[in-house]
């Protein structure tokens, strides 16, 4: 195997590509996933129990199910962590935490990875949260106010990731706001003031949690 395999991961690229799948589950939440159900697995869920469901005799240092086969172990099992990093995998791709190895191993969706561990460890229901329960972010700004930097939000991310799943929660995302403003012009059409109102605020709400309040409060300063 190439010496590049056997080099320590840098640091930097590791913190970023764990920013990465922290993005995805944060986009993912957006859609009603309870936060919790992701925290819990990486408090309560060993890595390597994870790891151990796919790959025989499972140690530090495991050949990598993913890239092909490895002449010497390639897969390092950190438990301090909880999680894992292939050092032969593609550039950009070598992180694992629980959701992404079974994701990768079952080659489903990453909402589908994450029911795969509650149901095979036997981690309790959790309820999932609904967009107009949690008002937290200040939402004194419209959906024409938001889209914008949300669309420069979304190619941003997707361009430095290269993940195609993170595109499809952005525009998961997006179009649901999209949809919710057109049922918002179409309550007022129909004289309904009330339900326009509240649709305007879901179209927000929805693009406002991705962006988060500090961004937020700089489109509100942008307008005064």
């Amino acid at each position: 195997m190439s010496d590049k395999y056997t080099e320590a991961p840098d640091a930097q690229d590791v913190d970023f590509q764990k920013r990465t799948a922290d993005k995805l589950y944060r986009a993912g939440v957006i859609r009603g996933i309870n936060p919790r159900r992701i925290e819990r697995i990486r408090e309560d869920v060993r890595f390597d129990d994870v790891v151990a469901h796919f790959v025989r005799n499972v140690g530090d240092k495991i050949s990598c199910p993913f890239h092909g086969t490895d002449s010497t172990p390639s897969f390092q099992v950190y438990r301090g962590s909880n999680d894992g990093f292939c050092f032969g995998c593609p550039a950009g791709k070598g992180y694992y935490d629980h959701i992404r190895f079974v994701k990768e191993s079952l080659g489903c969706t990453w909402v589908q990875a994450l029911k795969w561990i509650e149901k095979e460890f036997e981690l309790p229901a959790l309820p999932d949260v609904l967009i107009e329960q949690d008002e937290e972010i200040t939402t004194e700004v419209t959906f024409n106010d938001l889209s914008e930097p949300f669309l420069v939000r979304a190619v941003k991310d997707v361009r430095t990731s290269k993940d195609y799943e993170l595109a499809m929660e952005y525009i998961h995302v997006y179009f649901g706001a999209l949809d919710f403003e057109k049922g918002a012009k179409e309550a007022k059409e129909a004289r309904e003031p009330q339900e326009a109102t509240k649709l305007h605020f879901k179209a927000a709400m929805r693009l406002a949690r991705v962006l988060g309040q500090e961004a937020v409060n700089r489109i509100l300063d942008d307008k005064e």
